[in-house]
């Protein structure tokens, strides 16, 4: 009988130190989920509001290149960074807003800020505009999709104040940088225009380039090298040899000048054309031409501020497109029967 009554007093203290183990666990589960509601009432409260609640933010902004979706809102007035990034590690998966100007109510959702930003909305017109196209062709192309009228075009370029580089006699021409850009129909004109502007501004900030001029005439050189050359490996070369041109008072002799005066893009220069007085005339006139002759793209720019240093002074493009170079004119005169049957 002693036996029994000591394996039911084992069994029993088993039991009691089992029950005890449940209540351990019960209490620890009990601290962990009162730990996690004060954290949703102290972290999830202030996050919802950040999240949800509108605010004042900024009405406007241009969307340049470059710009992360994280800059772009903190630009907007939402400035924490780190729960940024968590809501679009966890909700979007991406990072991507289309170039452009966008518009915004005065109290905005961080939410509905940042889906406006990564789902354009149907009204919104995506227009590629090309390396080497001149201003007035940036003009047809948003007339063409009637985004604005050539008069509306004109009035808002001729209303651009304290643009940072010069624009002799109101030129904007190389300015105006080529890349996609979306757009609506209801835009107002001036924030069309600005959208280029800003783009290229971003692309090259005055606090860089503080010689303006300097600048200038390295865009000048960029858009004639954009029009001349079709291969962006062979650029830099080509801008050296304008340069070297330049440099001993070579006159530039550049067919691209004399098409944008004359506004024949198919480049079938007549005798008349080529003894034309114009100041776009580089067979007549020495030097650079007065402005850029189109908007030159990020290569062609580069070529213009970071020629390769050569001793050719003429070039050729063969109908497959390769550049051949030479030193002296009669080389060039060589390289032409061969390449070119001349």
């Amino acid at each position: 009988m002693k036996e029994k009554t000591n394996k039911k007093s084992k069994g029993t203290q088993k039991k009691n130190v089992k029950n005890k183990g449940n209540h351990s666990k019960n209490f620890k589960l009990k601290m962990i989920t009162g730990i996690v509601i004060v954290i949703i009432v102290f972290v999830g409260v202030p996050l919802f509001n950040y999240y949800v609640v509108p605010k004042n933010v900024n009405t406007s902004v241009f969307v340049t290149s470059g710009m992360s979706l994280n800059q772009i809102r903190d630009t907007m007035g939402f400035k924490n960074k780190t729960l940024n990034k968590l809501y679009d590690a966890v909700m979007l998966g991406r990072d991507r807003v289309d170039m452009g100007y966008y518009e915004f109510s005065s109290k905005e959702s961080f939410i509905s800020l940042t889906y406006k930003l990564t789902h354009p909305s149907a009204d919104r017109i995506m227009l590629t505009f090309p390396e080497g196209y001149s201003v007035a062709q940036i003009e047809q192309l948003l007339v063409s999709k009637g985004i604005l009228t050539s008069d509306e075009f004109e009035e808002a370029l001729s209303n651009v104040k304290d643009f940072p580089y010069p624009t002799p006699g109101g030129n904007f021409e190389g300015y105006m940088f080529p890349s996609t850009y979306g757009f609506y129909k209801s835009e107002p004109p001036q924030d069309v225009v600005e959208t280029f502007l800003q783009e290229f501004i971003s692309l090259y900030p005055p606090t860089k380039y503080a010689d303006k001029e300097t600048l200038y005439k390295q865009l000048i050189v960029a858009s004639i090298v954009q029009k001349e050359v079709n291969q962006n490996s062979a650029m830099p070369t080509v801008a050296g040899l304008f340069y070297n041109r330049l440099n001993t008072g070579m006159r530039l002799q550049s067919d691209a000048t004399v098409t944008y005066a004359t506004g024949d893009q198919t480049l079938n220069l007549t005798k008349t054309d080529l003894s034309s007085s114009s100041p776009y005339n580089t067979y007549r006139v020495s030097g650079l031409p007065p402005t850029p002759i189109c908007n030159p793209g990020k290569v062609a720019i580069s070529a213009a501020i970071h020629p390769e240093s050569t001793n050719y002074f003429y070039f050729l493009t063969t109908s497959n497109g390769s550049v051949i170079y030479a030193t002296t004119y009669n080389e060039q005169l060589a390289n032409e029967a061969e390449y070119l049957g001349k």
